[in-house]
């Protein structure tokens, strides 16, 4: 009975000792703190320790989703993607997003070499459409 709790004692030891010295040559670049998020209204913005950031609204909004994503640092790289999907599958059927998205009650005007567009993607990363008036 003795022999066999302190074989387990030993092999726990043993374990334990792997376990300590396997986390402690980690390098330190894997060891990184979790993205910070944050909830404003119908807005979900994320960014991580190298401030990427991404903001996305989380509402249903027909449908609709937007994005408005950055990298990090003094470039200003902003990327503004709005997709048809949500939580539901897209039905294969639905109308293209461009012709009904309005902009003050008027058709959004899509410059073709500033937007990529498809039946349920619009991307640009054109700096006017994404820069406050």
């Amino acid at each position: 009975m003795f022999v066999s709790f302190a074989s387990g004692i030993l092999l726990f030891m043993r374990h334990s000792l792997f376990l300590i010295f396997m986390l402690s040559v980690l390098p330190a670049t894997l060891v990184q703190a979790a993205p910070a998020q944050q909830l404003f209204t119908d807005w979900q913005v994320t960014c991580n320790n190298q401030n990427f950031c991404i903001a996305r609204n989380t509402g249903e909004h027909n449908g609709l989703v937007m994005t408005l994503s950055r990298s990090a640092g003094a470039k200003t790289d902003a990327v503004l993607r709005i997709d048809l999907g949500g939580l539901a599958t897209i039905d294969p059927k639905a109308p293209a997003i461009a012709p009904r998205l309005l902009l003050d009650g008027e058709p959004l005007q899509l410059a073709p070499p500033h937007w990529q567009v498809t039946p349920w993607r619009l991307i640009t990363d054109h700096a006017p459409p994404l820069l406050p008036c």
